[in-house]
């Protein structure tokens, strides 16, 4: 086989531009952290999670909750959402937050999907509230996994 110097200085170079474009995950750490079964106070915030982040950075958060309305008849609005404190009513600005209404005697699944950028290493908590027209409503947690995987 004959090479010329410029075959190879070409092949070099297509080489080396294919190694600078190849695609590579940013994904550095992940943490995560499941609730356990929790009765939420009537009308009063219920902190029911929370999650360590040991780097600042952005992470992506990721999870779900499912919760169970007992009691009499009679529609019940359930929210929840990641804030900075425990037990806070402030939500973080591009945290999870989600709500809906459900007949007593139901189960609810919320999606927490969102991000958060922190300089320094924190928690952030996930909290829930509900209304009902009488305390004789009770909401449960159940099942429900929250993530943050440090993107950037």
């Amino acid at each position: 086989m004959n090479f010329s110097i410029r075959s190879l200085v070409v092949a070099a170079i297509a080489l080396a531009s294919f190694a600078a474009t190849a695609p590579k995950a940013s994904a550095q750490y992940m943490a995560a952290n499941s609730t356990t079964n929790h009765v939420l106070p009537y009308e009063s915030v219920g902190t029911i999670n929370s999650v360590y982040l040991p780097y600042a950075g952005t992470y992506l958060i990721s999870g779900q909750q499912v919760l169970y309305v007992g009691g009499p008849n009679q529609e019940t609005s359930v929210e929840c959402w990641a804030s900075p404190n425990a037990n806070s009513t402030v939500p973080l600005t591009h945290g999870p937050s989600s709500a809906s209404t459900v007949q007593t005697a139901g189960y609810i699944t919320l999606p927490l999907n969102g991000y958060l950028t922190t300089g320094n290493p924190g928690t952030f908590w996930i909290s829930c509230e509900y209304y009902a027209p009488s305390a004789a409503t009770t909401v449960q947690t159940f099942q429900g996994t929250i993530t943050a995987t440090l993107v950037q």
